[in-house]
């Protein structure tokens, strides 16, 4: 299980308008202590966790990053439910499950990808909505990489081929990604000229 400690303290000491310095006087700690769990060299003592929760206002648990690694752990999980509905080809079932795992954690930029792939056919515009959502909140280039080349597809789908098309030519071409999908959307003369 993967602790959050040090990313949440620096995020909540800058949302705090904090220095350092500051927060360091606030605990009674020098300034290089604080500097030191921000960068994960250290955690702080035990009888401090209460004591830095309580100043941010959350719970142990929050500022030890519990809730993401419960959160990692579900994704995990039903993302084998999610490989078996491709397998099976049951987009409503993928989309479906998908959907309620983002009703639970209704940031997961993976379950979002997943539903940008597997609505494509059944629900285009959802595809589209969450997919053009993720090319400006997501920052996992893995995820962001599946979810471009499948909005491609969406926009394919839903009757927007030219815009299917200009977003295939700006993926990466990582993988031949952009050559490939372009070569499922092109037609005629211009898929020809392309394959070519």
């Amino acid at each position: 299980m993967e602790l959050y400690l040090s990313e949440n303290i620096r995020r909540n000491r800058r949302e705090s308008n904090l220095s350092q310095e500051a927060f360091a006087e606030r605990l009674g700690v020098s300034f290089q202590t604080v500097s030191k769990w921000e960068r994960g060299e250290c955690y702080p003592d035990i009888e401090l966790l209460p004591k830095i929760a309580n100043f941010f206002g959350m719970t142990i648990d929050a500022l030890m990053g519990a809730d993401l690694c419960q959160e990692e752990e579900y994704v995990e999980a039903l993302q084998e439910e999610l490989r078996k509905c491709d397998i099976t080809r049951d987009e409503a079932a993928l989309v479906r499950k998908a959907e309620d795992g983002l009703r639970k954690y209704p940031n997961n930029h993976l379950l979002m990808a997943w539903i940008v792939y597997g609505a494509q056919n059944i629900n285009p515009k959802r595809s589209i909505e969450l997919g053009e959502y993720l090319m400006i909140n997501c920052r996992d280039p893995r995820i962001l990489n599946w979810a471009r080349t499948e909005l491609c597809y969406a926009y394919y789908k839903a009757g927007r081929q030219n815009d299917g098309i200009e977003s295939a030519r700006r993926l990466p071409t990582m993988a031949q990604t952009r050559q490939a999908v372009l070569a499922d959307l092109l037609t005629g003369e211009e898929q020809l000229s392309h394959i070519l």
